[in-house]
């Protein structure tokens, strides 16, 4: 049986006894002697499966995969692994024009069992030129944090001008100020 099969179901949340005594010490069961015209009425509640995964990269935090009341609210969170960033919520349960919230708030009215959080790995960015004034750097994902760095040498401990910088777009030109006459630029992804 598919799991759309299994995701949604009425869970009993208790019986009233209307005209008979109802033992009140018991919690699993109770035996009552039904001796003249009664109602017993049946509480139900309406629950639906819940369902998220994600892609390599990454995890989902928040409300976990199971059984949920009719019309929750589930909040997840897509937390990406060192090196890697969100880039999106994709199936078709993501809520419409959600698909890059992050928090995501998904409500329970029907089942929601096809949610992922994707995840892809920072791509190293590129120099493709500079000059005592500006910088210019491309293969950026926007909104990320980045840093420019600079080394008379190639050695790991020897970079130092750690300038931040937000991009905005795959494509960057940045003004900057070298100090020291580097021979070496980088820019890293400052996580």
């Amino acid at each position: 049986m598919a799991l759309k099969d299994l995701s949604a179901k009425l869970f009993l949340m208790g019986t009233i006894l209307f005209s008979h005594p109802v033992n009140s010490n018991s919690t699993e069961t109770n035996v009552v002697n039904v001796t003249d015209d009664s109602t017993l009425t049946w509480n139900w509640e309406k629950q639906y499966f819940f369902n998220a995964n994600s892609t390599q990269n990454g995890a989902i935090s928040g409300s976990t995969n199971g059984w949920y009341s009719e019309n929750s609210t589930n909040l997840i969170e897509a937390v990406p692994n060192k090196g890697s960033y969100f880039s999106g919520w994709s199936g078709s349960d993501v809520p419409p024009g959600s698909e890059t919230n992050n928090p995501l708030e998904v409500i329970l009215d029907s089942p929601k069992t096809n949610i992922v959080a994707n995840f892809k790995e920072v791509p190293k960015p590129y120099i493709y030129s500079f000059s005592k004034t500006s910088l210019g750097i491309t293969n950026l994902i926007s909104d990320l944090n980045y840093e420019i760095e600079q080394s008379t040498n190639l050695l790991e401990g020897a970079w130092d001008l750690k300038l931040p910088f937000k991009a905005t777009d795959v494509y960057t030109n940045i003004p900057i100020t070298i100090t020291n006459n580097p021979e070496f630029l980088r820019v890293k992804y400052a996580e």
